[in-house]
C-alpha cells in the first residue's frame, strides 16, 4: 500500500471516529464530520481542522500525535456542545450588535458550552482542559490592544489563566471583567451570557473607543437549545482552598469577587479565596470533589500539604508566588508566615520538620545557599532515607497524572487506528495474492513414484445443506473459536510493564518510594487479523465412506472453516482424491478470497487417494502465501492408497506420505493430521504425522486441536 493511500485510509478512520463521537454527543445520527481549515458547525455537519497536516496545535510549537488527536477530539466535542446548548436567536442578537460584542459573546459562550458539555458527558472534561491549558501555555501571538484583550479574555474564560505576555492595560481590564466571565460560565442559557457580555462590552469600549475587530467564526446555534446541566465538573481548574480553611461560598445572586474562580455562584462550587491559589504551584490543582483523583487535600496538617509546591510551575504557566498572577490588585494577600514558606518550597517550621528528613525539603531552615541541593548533587548526601530533592526533577513537571493518562489513552486509540489500516493492507495483500501455478507444480512433482500423474483442479458445487451443518455444529464452532483464539493471543500478545496504569505489578512494588510510580502492567492485545494462512485438505477417497468417516470429516471441516472466518484467518478448503488414468483430483470448496463454505457440503466420496502428492501440492500453495505462519490441516483416515496405480499402495504409499509431511515442515509449513480411521491403524498414522489429532469423537476436537495448533504455530 502506498504511503499516500495509507494516509488517506488513516484519515478516513479518524474521521469516522469523530463522526461517531459527534453523533453520540448530539443524539443526531445524521450529522456529518469532515476535515477542513478550522473548527465550526452549521448544525448538519461539523468541520474540524486536521492538525496532523501542520503537526502542531499552536503555530510554531510541534505537538505529538497524541496531543494533536486529543485537540481534534476536543474541537469536535466543542462544536457538538454548540449544537446542544447555544441559542440561535441569542447569537443572532449578538451578531446584530457589532463584531466586538460578538467576539465577547463568542468567548463567554465557548466557556459556558464546554462546562455544560463536561457535565453532560464527563469524558470530555480532560479533552477541554488539556487543549485549553496547552494553548494558553504555548501561545505566543497575543498581539496588542483590543486583539490582545480578546485573546487574554478567552484564555481566562476557558483555562482560568491571565497570560503573562499581555500588557498591563489588558491585564487590568481582564481583572475587571473576571466576575462577569465567571458568572457567564455557569449560566443555563445563551441569553444570560449576553447580559454578562454587555457589562464586559462597556468596559472594553471605554478602554478601546471606536476599535474595529474582525468577527469570530460563525456559531449558528439551535432554535431548541438544551439548558446547561448543573454539576461540579469544570474544564477550568479550581484552586485549592488554604489548608485548614473550608471553601467559601458566594452569596446566591451576588457579584463574585474579582479573584473568584469558575462556578462559584449558581453551581455552588468552591469559592476562590486568594490564598487558595498558592498550593497549586506543582501544576496538580484539584478538581471539584469527585472529578480529579489527584486533587490536593484541604486537611489542616501542614506537614502533608506544604511540601507539594516543590515540583515547579503550574500547568497554566504561572509561577508560584507571582503576585501579579496569584493576587488581584487591591486585595489583601496571604499572611507572610503562610505564603513565604510556600514560595521557597519549605512550608514547615524547623522544629516540626527536623525529625522528618524523608519529607523532602521540610527539614531545611530555608534561605541559605546550597541548602536546597541546587549547588550540590543529591548523591553527596550520605546515609538515611532518600530525600525528595535527591531525585532529578521530572522532565515535564506541569503534566499531571490525569492528563498524562489521557495522552496514553490517545496513543492507544491511534494505535488501534493504525492497526485498522494495517489490517486493511493485510486483507488487500491477501486478496491480491498471485495466482498459483498448478501446472508448474504438477510438472515438478511428476517424477519417481508420481511419474505421469496429472493434477486436475475443479470447484466443488455448493450444497444448500451446508447451513444445516453449521447449525448442527454451532456449539462445536463456538468452542473451537474460543480455543484457537487463546492460541493466537498466546502467540501475538506481549506483556508490558513499568506503566502508570493497568493491573498492579507485584514485582514493581519496590518502586513505591520513587517519584515516578510505574507500578502497573498490561498485556498488549493481539491484532484481529492473524498473520496466519491455513489450508484444510480433506480426504474424499472411497475408504472415507465406511463408518460415516466422511460425515465426521465434513463436520470437522465445517467447524474449522467457520473458526477461520470468525478469527479472520486466511484459509482455503480442498477435497482430494485419485481417479483412473493417474489423475489427482483437487476440488476447491473454499478459496482464499471467499468466505462461503457451502462447497464443503458438496464434497463427496469418490475414487482413491494419493496423500503424499496432494500434501505436496497444498504445501507449495501455502508457501506462496504472504502470511508468515502457515498451517496445513489434513483430515483423513490415514490410509493412502491408489487403487488405479499399483505403485502407490502399502508401505510405499505410507512412506511417501510421511516424506511429504516432513518436506512441508522443513519448508516452514506446519502440518497437522486429523485422524478419522480405526484405532488399530493409529500407530501407522502417528508415524506419518508428527502432529496428529485422533478424532474418535468430534466434540473433543476443540480442546485437542487447540493444544496441537498452539504447538505447531509456536514452532
Amino acid at each position: 500500500m502506498s504511503a499516500i493511500l495509507k494516509e488517506r485510509k488513516r484519515t478516513e478512520r479518524k474521521r469516522t471516529r469523530l463522526q461517531t463521537l459527534a453523533r453520540a454527543l448530539t443524539d443526531a445520527n445524521s450529522i456529518l464530520v469532515h476535515f477542513g481549515s478550522g473548527f465550526h458547525t452549521d448544525l448538519t455537519a461539523i468541520t474540524v481542522r486536521d492538525l496532523d497536516q501542520d503537526e502542531c496545535i499552536v503555530p510554531g510549537v510541534p505537538a505529538s500525535k497524541a496531543e494533536r488527536w486529543v485537540a481534534i477530539k476536543a474541537g469536535c466535542a466543542h462544536e457538538a456542545g454548540h449544537i446542544l446548548f447555544t441559542d440561535k436567536s441569542a447569537w443572532e442578537e449578538a451578531v446584530s450588535r457589532g463584531p466586538l460584542f460578538q467576539n465577547i459573546v463568542n468567548i463567554l459562550e465557548d466557556a459556558r458550552v464546554e462546562r455544560a458539555t463536561a457535565n453532560a458527558y464527563p469524558g470530555t472534561l480532560l479533552w477541554f482542559r488539556f487543549v485549553n491549558e496547552y494553548i494558553s501555555k504555548n501561545r505566543t501571538d497575543w498581539d496588542e490592544g483590543a486583539d490582545a484583550f480578546l485573546k487574554g479574555l478567552c484564555a481566562y474564560a476557558v483555562a482560568g489563566v491571565v497570560p503573562d505576555a499581555l500588557g498591563p492595560e489588558e491585564k487590568s481590564l481582564i481583572e475587571k471583567c473576571r466576575p462577569f466571565v465567571d458568572r457567564a460560565r455557569v449560566l443555563g442559557d445563551t441569553w444570560g451570557v449576553l447580559r454578562q457580555a454587555e457589562e464586559i462590552h462597556k468596559l472594553a469600549e471605554a478602554t478601546y473607543p471606536g476599535v474595529s475587530v474582525p468577527p469570530p467564526p460563525p456559531m449558528p446555534g439551535t432554535s431548541t437549545p438544551r439548558p446547561a446541566l448543573e454539576g461540579p465538573l469544570d474544564p477550568r481548574r479550581v484552586r485549592e482552598p488554604e489548608p485548614g480553611k473550608p471553601p467559601e461560598k458566594a452569596p446566591e445572586g451576588s457579584e463574585m469577587e474579582p479573584e473568584g474562580k469558575p462556578g462559584d455562584s449558581e453551581q455552588k462550587e468552591p469559592s476562590s479565596d486568594p490564598k487558595t491559589k498558592e498550593p497549586e504551584a506543582d501544576g496538580l490543582g484539584p478538581e471539584p470533589e469527585g472529578s480529579d483523583p489527584g486533587a490536593g487535600d484541604s486537611s489542616p496538617e501542614p506537614e502533608e500539604s506544604a511540601p507539594e509546591p516543590e515540583t515547579g510551575e503550574r500547568s497554566d504557566g504561572e509561577k508560584p508566588g507571582d503576585p501579579e498572577q496569584e493576587e488581584p490588585s487591591g486585595e489583601p494577600g496571604p499572611e507572610p508566615e503562610e505564603s513565604a514558606p510556600e514560595a521557597d518550597g519549605s512550608g514547615l517550621e524547623p522544629e516540626e520538620s527536623a525529625p522528618k528528613p524523608e519529607d523532602g525539603a521540610s527539614g531545611d531552615s530555608g534561605g541559605e545557599p546550597g541548602e536546597d541541593g541546587s549547588d550540590a548533587p543529591g548523591g553527596d548526601r550520605q546515609g538515611g532515607h532518600p530525600r525528595g530533592d535527591d531525585f532529578d526533577p521530572p522532565e515535564e513537571p506541569d503534566l499531571d497524572p490525569e492528563l498524562e493518562a489521557l495522552l496514553e489513552s490517545a496513543e492507544e486509540e491511534l494505535a488501534r487506528v493504525e492497526s485498522g489500516v494495517e489490517r486493511e493492507e493485510k486483507l488487500r495483500e491477501r486478496e491480491a495474492a498471485p495466482d498459483f501455478d498448478f501446472d508448474r507444480v504438477a510438472k515438478e512433482l511428476g517424477r519417481d513414484i508420481h511419474h505421469g500423474v496429472r493434477l486436475v483442479t475443479e470447484v466443488a458445487h455448493p450444497d444448500p445443506s451446508y447451513q444445516n451443518l453449521v447449525r448442527n455444529q454451532a456449539g462445536l464452532i463456538r468452542r473451537l473459536v474460543d480455543e484457537i483464539r487463546k492460541t493466537l493471543e498466546y502467540q501475538r500478545s506481549v506483556p508490558r510493564r513499568a506503566l502508570k496504569k493497568g493491573r498492579l505489578d507485584p514485582g514493581a512494588l519496590w518502586k513505591v518510594r520513587l517519584p515516578d510510580l510505574e507500578l502497573f502492567c498490561r498485556t498488549e492485545e493481539p491484532g484481529d487479523v492473524p498473520a496466519l494462512a491455513v489450508c484444510l485438505l480433506m480426504d474424499c477417497s472411497g475408504s472415507m465412506e465406511r463408518r460415516r468417516k466422511i460425515e465426521h470429516a465434513r463436520s470437522a471441516t465445517c467447524a474449522l472453516h467457520e473458526m477461520c472466518n470468525a478469527l479472520k484467518v486466511a484459509h482455503c478448503v480442498v477435497g482430494f482424491s485419485a481417479m483412473p488414468d493417474k489423475v489427482a483430483l483437487h476440488r476447491r470448496a473454499v478459496d482464499w478470497a471467499r468466505s462461503d463454505g457451502a462447497g464443503i457440503a458438496g464434497l463427496k466420496v469418490n475414487g482413491a487417494n494419493r496423500d503424499g502428492y496432494s500434501i505436496r501440492v497444498a504445501a507449495r500453495e501455502l508457501a506462496a502465501r504472504p502470511e508468515p505462519k502457515k498451517v496445513l490441516v489434513v483430515l483423513s483416515d490415514g490410509l493412502p492408497n491408489d487403487d488405479y496405480d499399483s505403485r502407490y499402495r502399502g508401505a510405499a504409499a505410507f512412506t511417501d506420505t510421511a516424506r511429504a509431511v516432513r518436506e512441508a515442515e522443513r519448508a516452514g509449513v506446519g502440518v497437522i493430521g486429523i485422524y478419522f480411521g480405526d484405532e488399530c491403524d493409529l500407530p501407522r498414522a502417528r508415524a506419518m504425522y508428527n502432529h496428529l489429532v485422533y478424532v474418535h469423537q468430534v466434540d473433543r476436537l476443540p480442546v485437542v486441536l487447540g493444544r496441537v495448533f498452539k504447538k505447531v504455530i509456536t514452532g
